[in-house]
């Protein structure tokens, strides 16, 4: 089976009147192939033809967005966007096919959470980055390309952790002196006290998170 890369390239090497001529024909076309053809089409300004390809499972065919895997529909609608397509058709054409861009998005987020904890737990263990990157591959079945970009995400959010957690700990100093020093309202002095907290523990994790 054709690697979808390589089948991108060679759609873009081909002639739009041979694109079009292929599109006519979608039953012969493997499904996870679909969006990309649609995607040159859309590049080359043939929005009808595009849109054709995802109107003829009306007539039969099997097409369907619910076998995809999560990864797969975040390529397609990717690969969508590159080509020029707006957000709002795409998200029309999801919800039509029963995929919620919201539901994809959340689920999305938690499973990068999921991976942050993880490699933020094993980096505090001590593992090494090649430990990492095998651990990635077997849990969560990641490319390394994948893997290399959460870790690179996961420093960034390290890192602005650490800020926000070094502003809250400077506020809450601040504030605090001028409390203690122009009168003695400990409610307040309270709530500094646990904004530092707050702010210690942020920079805490944000330096475990930026740790390589």
């Amino acid at each position: 089976m054709l690697d979808l890369k390589i089948i991108q390239e060679r759609y873009e090497e081909m002639s739009t009147p041979d694109l079009i001529k292929l599109s006519k024909n979608p039953k012969d076309i493997r499904e996870d192939v679909l969006p990309i053809l649609k995607a040159e089409l859309l590049k080359r300004g043939k929005k009808d033809d595009a849109l054709a390809l995802f109107d003829f499972h009306e007539n039969g065919s099997e097409l369907n967005y619910q076998d995809l895997s999560l990864k797969e529909i975040r390529q397609m609608v990717q690969d969508r966007v590159n080509s020029g397509e707006s957000m709002e058709s795409i998200k029309i054409d999801l919800k039509e096919n029963g995929i919620d861009v919201f539901e994809i998005l959340k689920e999305d987020h938690q499973f990068q959470e999921k991976v942050f904890h993880s490699i933020t737990q094993m980096k505090q263990d001590g593992a090494t980055s090649i430990e990492i990157d095998e651990h990635l591959e077997k849990a969560y079945n990641l490319e390394k390309a994948d893997a290399v970009k959460l870790k690179s995400d996961l420093k960034i959010k390290g890192k602005r952790n650490k800020n926000i957690g070094f502003a809250l700990i400077l506020v809450s100093f601040i504030i605090g002196s001028y409390i203690i020093i122009k009168d003695d309202r400990y409610k307040g002095l309270l709530k500094c006290v646990a904004l530092m907290v707050t702010g210690f523990s942020l920079y805490i994790i944000g330096t475990k998170q930026e740790k390589d």
